[in-house]
């Protein structure tokens, strides 16, 4: 991210940390993996589309199930050296179940606290006690509730349940009191009166 008082480039730890990982097991793999992941294609359109033509997607679709099946999966891959359907069934056999619950993905974004100790989100207000006025700090958004972190620590400071203002209520009708009403039943100060004479003699000295 961009630091407004200075021109140098800061970027989030959290990213860097997880560039870090990405490095050792993509990143240096990308040049001689590219063209690899990219052969499919031509394999294909050299070894099925060429030289064949369909009239329809279904009669395309069966011409590959048959192809892929007797000729594709039956062959020793330039790789691994193995044949395709052979280390098929044991990638798939190695593979663990989906966890019990569904993988959290979360978006995160910046609010600055105003003097009353709230923010503004998705048309609502949410509020930080921690927070300092003209704070600014972090919001982790999840699908039903957000986190608000200090960017000076990282701290959890406040969490709260998301959502939009599904409608807005009206201004009551029934039950309502008007201002005059309220004003009445005020009881009455108590007043001194004086001669305007005595403000006089106080501007006069």
């Amino acid at each position: 991210m961009n630091d407004p008082g200075s021109y140098a480039v800061q970027y989030d730890p959290r990213a860097l940390k997880e560039l870090t990982k990405l490095d050792k097991h993509v990143t240096r793999r990308i040049a001689r993996a590219k063209g690899k992941v990219e052969s499919d294609v031509p394999y294909v359109r050299e070894r099925l589309l060429r030289g064949h033509s369909f009239t329809s997607y279904e009669q395309a679709n069966v011409a590959w199930l048959s192809w892929n099946e007797e000729i594709a999966r039956q062959r020793v891959h330039g790789t691994h050296g193995e044949v395709v359907a052979v280390r098929a069934q044991r990638d798939h056999a190695a593979l663990l179940p989906l966890p019990p619950t569904a993988y959290l993905v979360v978006e995160r974004t910046t609010r600055i606290v105003a003097r009353d100790g709230f923010f503004s989100f998705e048309g609502r207000r949410y509020h930080v006690q921690d927070a300092k006025p003209g704070e600014r700090v972090e919001l982790v958004l999840g699908a039903s509730e957000l986190e608000v972190h200090s960017l000076l620590d990282g701290r959890r400071l406040a969490r709260h349940e998301r959502g939009r203002p599904s409608r807005v209520l009206p201004d009551p009708v029934e039950s309502s009191v008007s201002l005059a009403q309220v004003l009445s039943a005020l009881p009455d100060p108590e007043v001194h009166h004086r001669p305007l004479s005595r403000y006089q003699e106080a501007i006069d000295g």
